[in-house]
């Protein structure tokens, strides 16, 4: 593997939050280590120039695992538009559509399989 630098590393740790807001869409998402690790380094090293607010990255983090649907996904999108604020990057929408494609899949091969939303 080759050696990223901070662009790429931003980049991908975007990514793996996009991924995980785009399922929120579906249902509570699992906090895993790797999304913790991606939040960390976007809060600790995604500008080092700057102390950025936690709440933004808290409030992503916790509110992944609500059961209540609005909710969840309100509270992760506002969270997800603050990181990138606190960040100073503009929300890109070729990744927000690439994981909110995967997602449309997922709500197709659901409904393919019988599944019915309670």
């Amino acid at each position: 593997m080759r050696r990223l630098g901070a662009e790429q590393l931003q980049a991908l740790a975007l990514d793996a939050v996009e991924e995980a807001a785009a399922a929120s869409h579906i249902g509570p998402v699992q906090r895993t280590r790797a999304l913790a690790l991606a939040l960390a380094w976007l809060l600790h090293c995604g500008r080092p120039e700057r102390d950025l607010p936690r709440w933004p990255f808290e409030s992503f983090w916790e509110i992944l695992t609500s059961g209540r649907e609005h909710d969840r996904w309100s509270s992760v999108n506002a969270a997800l538009h603050a990181i990138h604020g606190a960040l100073g990057v503009k929300r890109d929408l070729k990744r927000l559509s690439r994981f909110e494609a995967g997602v449309s899949e997922q709500r197709k091969a659901a409904s393919r399989q019988g599944y019915r939303k309670p």
